[in-house]
């Protein structure tokens, strides 16, 4: 795990909650880092895992509903730190299909012995997008189940959704059915 998701991760719990609170999810972990993160540093993915479980078992809020507002934190927070605008998209669909097609591309280039994810963004209609998300790992580091990271992906797009201004309401699509590998998101627009 990038350091620098940790680091957003921590910014997130300070940002709602208070430093003293990152301090106390750190120590409940007993995380091998100290919970000490550089952006640059790679760190053990069960960090984030037990940290996000930690901040559940704090606030009573189940995992998913925790990682759905981890994943909703990410979107300002990446965008700005990749000085990504509203001016560079001329729609919210834009960046969507921009993300899918040149987003794993860039990754690899960065983190090539990390495992990413692919997206396909379909346009059904003027009102339904469809976001396919097969957790194919190229690497011999394993993806984590979809089932398990589908609020968070959840959470991303409808952090999309608001830095765009769209109306919409983002789902996922038989959520009671999701396979290991494989995930369908769908985002119905409103005029």
């Amino acid at each position: 795990m990038k350091g620098s998701v940790l680091r957003d991760f921590a910014k997130m719990v300070e940002q709602n909650f208070g430093k003293k609170m990152f301090d106390d999810l750190v120590e409940d972990c007993q995380l091998s880092s100290g919970g000490a993160y550089t952006t640059v540093g790679y760190y053990d993915d069960r960090e984030l895992l037990a940290l996000l479980l930690a901040l559940g078992k704090r606030t009573k809020t189940a995992f998913p509903a925790v990682l759905h507002a981890f994943g909703k934190f990410l979107v300002p927070s990446y965008l700005a730190k990749y000085e990504i605008s509203k001016d560079v998209y001329a729609s919210f669909f834009d960046f969507l299909d921009d993300l899918a097609r040149h987003w794993r591309a860039e990754t690899m280039s960065l983190y090539p012995s990390y495992p990413h994810p692919v997206f396909e963004i379909n346009l059904i209609d003027n009102q339904t997008i469809i976001v396919l998300l097969s957790a194919v790992s190229t690497t011999s580091q394993p993806m984590p189940s979809v089932a398990l990271v589908a609020p968070g992906i959840v959470g991303v797009l409808e952090g999309l959704v608001d830095y765009y201004g769209v109306s919409a309401k983002v789902e996922v699509v038989d959520g009671d059915k999701l396979k290991d590998r494989e995930a369908v998101f769908k985002i119905q627009l409103y005029a």
